[in-house]
């Protein structure tokens, strides 16, 4: 099993596990892009193929989030069958503080998982609420201590 890669822009690094063990390869930006009020779409210059059975999660490295920079749809995923230009959203929730990513920087990183394929069944409302639980509807908040 494997993962391919396709690089449409061959002069960025390799993306690679950098360490032993890692959950994530590591992205680069594949343009020059200040993140500021707006949502901007970062191409990271690569496809990626996927296998049936899994999904890649793209994940923004921990050192933007203390810059205000986050994924709006994190963790962002690309599914098996897509083979498409991998593009990273990003937003700026500092409304003080523009972040420039440069071109060749590492930003991100993907994470593949296995993703258990289970059949989708529609029930009725008695079928669905048959086995009771602890939290029931509870949602938002329910169980923390405000």
């Amino acid at each position: 099993m494997e993962v391919k890669i396709y690089k449409s822009a061959p002069d960025l690094p390799t993306p690679k596990y950098n360490h032993e063990g890692d959950a994530g390869f590591d992205v680069y930006s594949n343009e020059d892009i200040i993140v500021s009020e707006d949502i901007v779409l970062v191409d990271i210059g690569l496809r990626i193929s996927v296998p049936y059975g899994y999904e890649a999660q793209i994940r923004l490295r921990s050192s933007y989030a203390k810059k205000g920079i986050i994924i709006p749809n994190a963790p962002g995923t690309i599914d098996y069958g897509y083979k498409g230009p991998v593009m990273i959203a990003l937003a700026n929730i500092n409304p003080h503080n523009s972040v420039h990513v440069s071109r060749g920087e590492r930003f991100a990183q993907i994470v593949i998982n296995e993703i258990p394929l289970l059949p989708l069944n529609t029930v009725s409302k008695g079928e669905f609420f048959e086995e009771d639980t602890e939290r029931g509807e509870d949602g938002f908040g329910s169980t923390g201590k405000w």
